[in-house]
């Protein structure tokens, strides 16, 4: 459920405006890290299809451009992990290449400017739910009750 300024309000927060959502679904998982490495290049067939895959489903779910100057972002993944491989696989291992797509794919600039990040693991058919919240590093401060880091504030996002 996307808050509302209301709810927002509510809890104490201020509504930010530039924030804008994004949520899609790949019928992939993603490759693991302890596979992503071919020789010393993370290049394998697996990990390009897959990055492939997140280009495709991001973009038809993206309605404009989404990376961009002074944007961070908070991710959520969840990674629906057949019965057979459930206990098999860690989160962690599938993160990398998850993030690295997202990058690949333009939709977030790069993963330095990820804030937040979520990772679950669920039961299900070998897919991988993204949820991306893209803000306005000002305006996120702002309504945190914050200010930005001393770097970021002379850095050119």
């Amino acid at each position: 459920m996307k808050p509302t300024p209301e709810i927002l309000i509510e809890k104490g927060l201020r509504f930010i405006s530039s924030a804008w959502d994004l949520d899609f679904t790949v019928p992939l998982l993603p490759p693991s890290v302890n596979h992503y490495k071919v020789r010393r290049y993370y290049n394998s067939g697996e990990t390009k299809a897959y990055i492939a895959a997140v280009c495709v489903f991001a973009r038809a779910a993206a309605e404009h451009h989404l990376a961009g100057d002074g944007v961070v972002y908070e991710v959520d993944l969840t990674f629906a992990i057949p019965r057979t491989g459930f206990y098999r696989w860690d989160t962690n291992n599938f993160w990398k290449v998850a993030l690295d797509a997202l990058v690949h794919a333009r939709v977030i600039r790069d993963d330095r400017y990820i804030v937040e990040e979520h990772a679950r693991k669920e039961l299900g058919g070998g897919t991988t739910r993204y949820r991306i919240r893209g803000y306005n590093l000002d305006e996120l401060a702002a309504a945190r009750g914050s200010t930005p880091c001393g770097d970021c504030e002379t850095k050119s996002f």
